[in-house]
């Protein structure tokens, strides 16, 4: 088996999967921007300011971790960063998606990366007893994010409750959202105002996980596109190394019967 050529292969495979994973990346993001919109909007409401039918949350829950790691290995520190912020909530219920993560304290779910999908209602279960039971004073998303083809970081960021205004300056950010835009209103709502941002809000969650694990994964396929670089890096050092070494010995071999020719000569000069 050419060695070589499969590394090359499983590094033009990451890069494939770096850009798939971008593209469903972006769709995650216009939703989430929409969907953010809308709930500026709906908040910005004064009628419901003034009946303080906003979004509660139990400030003496526990928190909770969801930690995004991969399930195949070849891609350097990726899981063993994200492992590592265990540490920072220790006494936090904990999910986990990704078979290379160790286990992590309190983990009350876990499920391979390639079944997020067929379990994907018992995660949404989960957020749902944080938004529409208050089980959950804060949820967080733990995973490796995809900047750029050169970077990707370990975060931790903080998911629920929802901040409206952090991270949100469009200067900063040209996909943010500037709420000082969201028209504020005195419209009246017509049926359950609390239950619909709860669902609203479950939504939102849901596609900031969904977008955190094609991040990660982008980040998995990156560090794992640097490491077949290294390794293709390593095979021609070796390459260069064996063929200079076979030069050096065909190099040795003519000059030692160049040796033994003139040292024949000599010796029949001499007789």
């Amino acid at each position: 088996m050419n060695v070589k050529a499969v590394v090359k292969v499983m590094s033009f495979h990451a890069l494939l999967h770096v850009e798939s994973a971008r593209r469903e990346a972006e769709k995650y993001r216009v939703m989430e921007k929409e969907l953010f919109r809308m709930m500026g909007l709906i908040l910005n409401n004064r009628n419901l300011q003034l009946d303080q039918k906003i979004l509660a949350v139990n400030p003496d829950g526990p928190e909770l971790c969801i930690y995004i790691g991969s399930d195949l290995g070849f891609c350097g520190a990726v899981n063993s960063s994200v492992a590592g912020k265990a540490s920072d909530g220790a006494s936090a219920d904990a999910i986990v998606m990704g078979k290379k993560i160790r286990r992590i304290p309190n983990q009350i779910f876990f499920t391979e990366r390639e079944n997020i999908e067929q379990r994907w209602d018992e995660v949404m279960e989960i957020l749902a007893d944080a938004v529409h039971r208050q089980k959950y004073s804060r949820i967080f998303l733990i995973y490796n994010h995809y900047h750029n083809m050169t970077s990707i970081e370990c975060r931790r960021v903080q998911i629920f409750p929802i901040d409206m205004n952090k991270n949100r300056n469009p200067e900063q950010d040209e996909e943010a959202v500037d709420l000082k835009t969201v028209e504020q209103g005195d419209f009246v709502i017509t049926g359950d105002a609390t239950n619909m941002l709860q669902n609203m809000t479950l939504t939102y969650l849901g596609l900031e996980i969904r977008m955190a694990a094609v991040s990660s994964f982008a980040a998995e396929n990156i560090a794992r596109r640097n490491a077949t670089t290294d390794s293709l890096k390593k095979i021609e050092e070796m390459e260069e190394q064996e063929l200079w070494e076979n030069r050096k010995e065909r190099s040795q071999k003519a000059f030692k019967k160049v040796i033994d020719s003139f040292i024949k000569k000599k010796s029949r000069g001499s007789d």
